[in-house]
């Protein structure tokens, strides 16, 4: 009997209207039903589920985009953008009461602001599965202070670093210091540009009066040794006790070709196994070093009484003055943005159901059985992302309001895709700038050399375009410049 109703729904699923279809990489694929025998009687229950993402850029319209195109599942945002409105539901009020409401299977935290306010604590406090960190694991990243203590405690390698708030002392370390080598930090959240990298006496000086400016003294500031080398973007699920790691991505973070100009958000990223003349961006000496810190990071928050489930971002260098050994950065407590933008159409390539590995890390033991590395073996797809920010970013808004043009060719093409940064829809119906990093545009292909062809081919012929566009054409460059 099961079997005769299972192939009636075969038969009859070509005659079914779109709206019950989902997509996947392109495609238009039956939802999932399951049919259950209850004494006799078959049923057919929908297995439509429902996830919140907090957040309302191109990380979140990175998330949502992938996970929908792999799943019959109901998408919420809070903002959200004109973006993510596209296949999912915009929510004007997303507070842990409406949330509720929703009832959602997984609430997604991907804004370190909602982090930052302990959001993930209330929704859980709730009943709910969440995907972030607690207020208190992410002090990883809302406190460089935090975070460098840390480190210092679970002998985890990163630079000599010294704290203060007192003026006297900073023009002391200011002093003692040789120019351009050392790197003056902010200890809470900046948005990516609360780095700075002063080459001279007199602009270390400038950044400290500016930082004490804004906060009133009111928060710490670290002066820390600088260093050299190459830089790559971990991220690491976990459950508060198992984890793995997903692929490997690079980020760039200032405005300019070549590595110039003032530091941004990201101005684009690319995730591939592969460095110049096929050598791995991370060789076995330095896998098993960097799987050395995401244990004693794991571990250590456990040890303090604080289990950190979610994702993990280790921004490591393989540090010149370290004998390139891995040094971390930094921590972040969700996914990068720009790199999530990469990681994700990376993931989807690779055959990883998205949406079950971001819920398992709020089940107990729910990465038990996963490999230390998501993907362990070679990736067969790599992936490279553009950021395509407004005439004046990082400095000022200037050109808000602009029309956004994408051609239709961009969307039906599955090596290119977009995702939404500040980016909304006016009152007429069209989608318009809102200052800042607006849209990204991202390559799949067979290396990142593929990937970029595709990127660049496309914004050469400005399938993607808007008024005062800028962004940088060297995304990659380590790789595909031979």
């Amino acid at each position: 009997m099961l079997a005769l109703i299972s192939l009636i729904y075969q038969n009859i699923y070509q005659y079914m209207p779109a709206e019950y279809h989902h997509h996947t990489s392109g495609t238009k694929t039956q939802p999932m039903l399951e049919i259950v025998d209850e004494g006799g009687l078959a049923v057919a229950i929908s297995t439509s589920q429902k996830v919140v993402i907090l957040g309302g850029g191109g990380r979140e319209d990175a998330i949502g985009q992938a996970i929908k195109d792999q799943s019959d599942i109901d998408m919420y945002f809070g903002p959200g953008n004109a973006g993510t409105q596209e296949y999912g539901e915009n929510l004007e009020v997303f507070d842990t009461g409406s949330i509720s409401q929703i009832d959602p299977n997984l609430v997604i935290v991907g804004s370190e602001k909602h982090l930052a306010t302990g959001v993930t604590n209330r929704l859980r406090e709730r009943g709910l599965k969440v995907f972030g960190p607690s207020r208190e694991a992410a002090q990883l990243e809302t406190s460089k202070s935090f975070a460098v203590e840390f480190m210092k405690r679970h002998d985890i390698p990163h630079p000599e670093t010294s704290i203060t708030y007192e003026y006297d002392e900073a023009r002391s370390f200011i002093e003692a210091f040789e120019d351009g080598t050392y790197v003056i930090k902010e200890d809470g959240l900046r948005g990516g540009k609360g780095v700075h990298l002063p080459d001279y006496r007199y602009q270390a000086e400038d950044i400290w009066h500016e930082i004490i400016q804004r906060s009133g003294g009111s928060e710490p500031i670290l002066f820390q040794e600088r260093m050299h080398g190459k830089e790559i973007s971990v991220f690491v699920l976990s459950d508060g006790k198992n984890w793995t790691i997903l692929p490997y991505a690079q980020d760039y973070k200032r405005l300019k070709d070549g590595d110039e100009g003032p530091n941004t958000g990201g101005m684009g990223a690319y995730s591939s196994e592969f460095e110049i003349s096929d050598h791995e961006i991370v060789n076995d000496k330095q896998k098993r070093q960097i799987e050395e810190i995401v244990e004693k990071t794991i571990n250590g928050m456990a040890q303090e009484g604080v289990e950190y489930k979610g994702v993990l971002y280790i921004g490591v260098m393989f540090a010149r003055e370290k004998d390139f050994d891995p040094v971390v950065i930094e921590y972040n407590a969700r996914f990068g943005d720009p790199e999530a933008q990469v990681i994700m159409p990376v993931l989807q390539r690779e055959d990883v159901d998205i949406y079950e590995a971001l819920y398992k890390t709020d089940i107990k033991e729910g990465l038990k059985n996963f490999d230390t590395y998501l993907i362990n073996k070679r990736l067969t797809h790599s992936a490279l992302t553009v950021c395509l920010a407004s005439e004046g970013y990082p400095f000022s808004s200037i050109g808000e309001y602009e029309a956004v043009h994408i051609e239709p060719n961009v969307v039906q093409n599955s090596n290119l895709l977009v995702h939404h940064g500040e980016v909304k829809t006016d009152p007429y119906g069209r989608k318009v700038t809102l200052g800042g990093r607006v849209l990204y545009l991202t390559g799949v292909g067979y290396g990142v050399y593929e990937a970029a062809e595709h990127v660049y081919d496309s914004l050469d012929r400005k399938d993607v375009w808007f008024h005062g566009m800028q962004y940088r054409k060297d995304i990659g460059y380590q790789l595909i410049s031979i």
